[in-house]
């Protein structure tokens, strides 16, 4: 997963982004989960 983000949109002082991909980081996280890989026939 990549997220973009502009962090120096307007200032590089910016941090608004940071609470969004924190949210967004963890809900892929979340996501993910430790399945077994199944083998497909060709």
């Amino acid at each position: 997963m990549v997220l973009l983000t502009n962090r120096v949109n307007p200032t590089r002082e910016n941090t608004r982004h940071i609470p969004f991909r924190r949210a967004v980081h963890d809900s892929v996280a979340g996501a993910v989960t430790d399945q077994p890989v199944e083998r497909r026939e060709r």
